[in-house]
Formats: C-alpha cells, sequence, structure tokens
C-alpha cells in the first residue's frame, strides 16, 4: 500500500470509529430523557459491548490491505448485522409456540431493544455513507451515461480515407464553432497511427469524435463490434478523466500541479489523454504498438493546436525532448524508426494472430 494513501484512509477509518460510538449514544440519552427514568446500566453494558465487539473486528480487518477500505469494512458489518437479524428471525420462527416466554423473560427486553437500536442506527450510518460515496463516484464521472446515439456516426471521405464522425447535438453556432476543430482532428488521422481521436468538454461530456474504424485498413484490427467500441472509448476517457481528478485530489503534498497527460500503453497500441485546462480534454487511441510513441508526439502538436484554436496559449507540458537526438517534438522531428524505405514513419498494420 503506498504510503500516500494511508492518511486519507486514517481519516476515513477514524470517522467510521466516531459515527460507531457517536450515532447510538444520543439516542440512548434521549430514551433516559424522555421516558423520566432511571437509565438501565444493562443498556449501556450492552451497548458498549457490541460497539467493542464491532470495533476489534474493524481493527483486523484495518491489517488486512485489501480490506482496509472503509467501504469494505461497512460491507462487512452489513453482513454480520444480517446474520444476526436472520438467525433471530428462525429462532422466533421456530420456537413460535413459545415465542412469548422466550422473548420476554426479566432482562431479555433491554438487551434486544438496545441490540435493535445500535444495530439499527449503524445500518442507517452504513446506507448514508454508501450513499454519499456513491453520489461522489458518479460525480467523479466513473459512472457517467454515455449518450444513447453514440455509436450513430456519419461516414464521410476524408484524405481517400473513411472517417466516422459523430459529435453532440448543439445550437448552430455551436456547432459551427466546433467546426475548424473537427477539421484539425479529421486531418490528424492515420492508418499508421492515431485511429480514434474525441474531444470532451469539462464537465467530461463528449462533444465530438472522429476514427477510422469503417475504414477497410484498419476495420480488421479493431475486433469486436464497432458500435461497442466507440461506446468503451467514451467510458474510458470518464476514467481517464477520474484519474486525473483523484490525482489532483489524492496527492496535494507533491507540489506537481494538475495532471494534464496520460499515455495508457496496452498490448495492442495506446490510449493518450491530453488536458485542455478549463476547455475540457482529448482522448485519443492507437491500435498499432510499433507507433505508440510518435502517435503521442502527433498529439501532442494536435493538442497544442487545439489550444490555440480555442484562444489558449500552446501548453509547454506537451513538448519534450527526444531520447536518441535529444532534440523537442516541437514541430517537424527526424524519425528514428528502423526498417525498409530510410526510416519511414510508415508501418504497414499487420492482424494479430486470431489464435
Amino acid at each position: 500500500m503506498p504510503e500516500t494513501d494511508l492518511p486519507s484512509k486514517r481519516n476515513e477509518f477514524a470517522k467510521l470509529l466516531f459515527a460507531m460510538f457517536a450515532l447510538p449514544l444520543p439516542f440512548e440519552a434521549a430514551i433516559a430523557f424522555v421516558k423520566r427514568e432511571p437509565y438501565d446500566p444493562r443498556r449501556a453494558a450492552i451497548l458498549l459491548g457490541t460497539i467493542g465487539v464491532m470495533l476489534i473486528f474493524g481493527l483486523l480487518m484495518r491489517q488486512r490491505a485489501k480490506d482496509w477500505y472503509v467501504q469494505s469494512i461497512i460491507g462487512y458489518y452489513a453482513i454480520l448485522i444480517g446474520f444476526v437479524l436472520a438467525a433471530a428471525g428462525l429462532a422466533a420462527v421456530f420456537a413460535e409456540d413459545n415465542l412469548t416466554s422466550l422473548i420476554w423473560p426479566d432482562g431479555t427486553a433491554s438487551i434486544l431493544t438496545a441490540l435493535a437500536s445500535t444495530l439499527g442506527f449503524l445500518l442507517i450510518g452504513a446506507g448514508l455513507y454508501l450513499v454519499r460515496e456513491r453520489r461522489r463516484r458518479a460525480e467523479a464521472e466513473v459512472d457517467m451515461k454515455v449518450p444513447r446515439d453514440i455509436s450513430a456516426v456519419r461516414i464521410v471521405e476524408h484524405n481517400k480515407l473513411a472517417v466516422a464522425l459523430w459529435q453532440e447535438t448543439a445550437d448552430h453556432e455551436t456547432t459551427v464553432m466546433r467546426q475548424p476543430i473537427i477539421e484539425l482532428a479529421r486531418n490528424a488521422l492515420a492508418v499508421e497511427d492515431l485511429h480514434y481521436l474525441a474531444m470532451f468538454d469539462e464537465n467530461a461530456e463528449c462533444q465530438f469524435y472522429v476514427d477510422l474504424f469503417d475504414d477497410p485498413k484498419v476495420a480488421s484490427f479493431a475486433r469486436g463490434p464497432k458500435a461497442a467500441r466507440r461506446e468503451t472509448y467514451i467510458r474510458m476517457g470518464h476514467y481517464l478523466r477520474f484519474i486525473t481528478k483523484h490525482h489532483d485530489i489524492a496527492y496535494p503534498g507533491l507540489h506537481t500541479g494538475s495532471l494534464v497527460r496520460i499515455v495508457y500503453d496496452v498490448e495492442q497500441g495506446a490510449a493518450y489523454y491530453y488536458g485542455l485546462s478549463t476547455e475540457g480534454f482529448l482522448v485519443g487511441v492507437t491500435l498499432n504498438q510499433t507507433r505508440v510513441d510518435p502517435t503521442d508526439w502527433k498529439l501532442s502538436e494536435l493538442a497544442n493546436a487545439i489550444r490555440v484554436r480555442l484562444g489558449m496559449t500552446e501548453a509547454e507540458d506537451f513538448y519534450r525532448l527526444c531520447p536518441k537526438c535529444n532534440k523537442s517534438n516541437r514541430g517537424r522531428h527526424p524519425d528514428h524508426t528502423p526498417g525498409e524505405g530510410g526510416g519511414s514513419n510508415v508501418h504497414e498494420l499487420r492482424p494479430r494472430d486470431a489464435s
């Protein structure tokens, strides 16, 4: 477990411990006040005993890295409480004939009422916590909805390629202003490297995307239904945005500033995230593993060209030095790719072995 994760998890665990004690105790005090009777010390003993057992259980779970998260501990509590309530119900069913004598001997009422209130308030607290966490997760854009027509693309020929285009329905002015950026994205697509590009706004809603998945030279390398692939890339955009926000919130002590670029390298190609400040972000994809780095360099220039089109200055963070010649990737840069053709940057795509 990274040490940087420990403070936030300790804080969450401390909140859980506080809630365990804070929720039932005021209720018990209120009972004594409303009934205007001497408080039964047996209730306090039962209450503290139950909380103590749950506290020990929580501390044991805390020692296991995979169960450190508060959500996991609350889940175990809910399971434990469910077993207790289920056992009580079964006992009542099988002892139906002697239900009265079984349940209400002297002192048992105090036990049941104390346990019922304690477990009930713990369930209420657990439910409130999980609802809050679910909302936070949705706000973090992991579970954002994808437009129903996200796969309803329009195919047009561009630079002798079949380019698919989808764009969000918007007013006429927005649509017109978006066209130069779409044109930049179309021009960046190529069979040898960039196969997909999407632009999202600052709320992580897709504004448009272009891809080459319907072009015969690329289609055979995009496995599975094209509609499912396009929807998955939209969800990937939401996830990459979540990663950047989590980084900015979780590691403020590093003083590194916001996360502006991600290269998500996989076995067949890569996905890329480029932040556009308050204007949103870009998500690009290549299916050619041999062109992962050149595609990244192309996206650096494209992202800055889009920033300029949106009225911003270029981001120096997108530029870096080549490890071979120590020259910047700003503008044209000599290609170091070995192979036939004297270092041509065009590689023939070869389908992966179907086996």
